[in-house]
């Protein structure tokens, strides 16, 4: 019994806590005020800034690859087997230094044999110049026939003769010595290597179907890039350039317009210009995608931050709250270009008007406002 009274009591404590904190929410919902009466009988706090005019650096930016400054293909002018290959990719090489040799032993054999026999054949020389040198001198007294001095004056000449092939031969040979030994052309980097020692260097390896090897110079690189027929004209041969690749995030590379094509192609209605950056440190490799930014001079703008602008969902159209006589008046705008921050506004306002940064989703036309710059 006691129990069934307890119970009861608690229900009836609990029903009366009930009802009080539903009077207490309706009061609250009856005092708060709504959006329409915050804006329309009190002031609202907003920070503001005025539409200046400044002067904007105007730039174009182009994307493009890194290339070499230059790349040349070693091809072989002998063929034989590949003897010794003294390259490695990747690898730093100097002006004239070694790249590769072939069968340079068997042309030294060669070289050695014709050298032999053009010794003996000036052995022989000698001797035939004593008998015709004898024959002349008894053909003018008249000692001996005609015929005989004839035939040994034909030996001695052929032995000449014999010998001055023997000669170009042997230049021949030493030429082809001279080439089994190839050199680098210039300083740079391996960038490939098409054959391995001890393979066999052909005919159409010397008609350039199969280089030996591809150096590249990057010491200097240079960026192709192509400019629009409306920028093109902004274009001048020596203009700085700035560089940026996502693989050094946050570093700026210098370079300078070094060539401006004089042809602009058809389909695209863009003119290539190459741009050349200093590269010591070999940072920048070719293939790398780059973003080049030209600077083409200055103009005067009028301009807003960029935290001024609220953009219209759908039509993507910008506008503003401009500030006049405590209230505010949302504004369309027709903006240019954008840059640190800053926006150009081409249309919706004029200099030294107030423009709300701070608060504008509260804010709609007829708003009261206390400002702060």
């Amino acid at each position: 019994m006691k129990k069934a009274k307890y119970l009861i009591l608690l229900a009836v404590v609990l029903a009366i806590l009930l009802l009080f904190r539903a009077f207490a929410l309706k009061k609250k919902a009856e005092n708060k005020p709504s959006f329409n009466e915050i804006t329309e009988d009190e002031t609202i706090s907003v920070v503001a800034e005025k539409a200046i005019t400044v002067e904007m650096k105007e730039r174009i930016t182009a994307v493009g690859n890194i290339e070499p400054l230059k790349t040349i293909v070693i091809y072989p002018e002998v063929s034989g087997i590949l003897e010794k290959l003294a390259i490695k990719e990747g690898a730093l090489i100097e002006k004239g230094s070694l790249v590769a040799v072939i069968e340079s032993q068997q042309r030294q054999l060669r070289i050695e044999q014709v050298e032999s026999e053009i010794n003996a054949q000036k052995y022989q020389l000698e001797n035939i110049r004593q008998d015709y040198n004898r024959y002349k001198r008894l053909a003018e007294e008249g000692a001996v026939a005609p015929k005989r001095f004839e035939d040994t004056e034909t030996l001695y000449r052929a032995a000449e003769e014999r010998i001055l092939g023997l000669e170009k031969q042997l230049e021949m040979e030493k030429r082809k010595m001279r080439d089994a030994r190839i050199f680098s052309p210039m300083s740079g980097i391996v960038s490939k290597k098409f054959i391995d020692e001890g393979e066999l260097v052909t005919e159409s390896s010397m008609s350039k179907s199969s280089p030996l090897a591809e150096i590249i110079d990057i010491s200097k690189v240079k960026i192709i890039v192509p400019i629009g027929e409306t920028d093109i004209k902004k274009i001048r041969h020596g203009q700085n350039v700035s560089i940026e690749t996502d693989v050094y995030q946050g570093v700026v590379f210098r370079g300078k317009i070094e060539k401006i094509m004089p042809v602009t192609d058809f389909v695209t209605r863009t003119t290539k210009v190459e741009i050349l950056v200093d590269n010591p440190s070999f940072r920048l490799k070719p293939g790398l995608f780059t973003r080049a930014v030209i600077e083409t001079g200055k103009r005067a703008i009028l301009a807003l931050p960029l935290d001024a602008l609220m953009k219209m969902q759908g039509s993507g159209n910008y506008y503003c709250f401009k500030i006049e006589d405590g209230t505010v008046e949302k504004t369309y705008l027709e903006i240019g270009d954008t840059w640190e921050g800053m926006a150009e506004i081409t249309k919706g306002l004029k200099e030294g008007d107030s423009v709300v940064v701070s608060s504008q989703g509260i804010l709609e036309t007829g708003k009261k406002v206390k400002v702060s710059y």
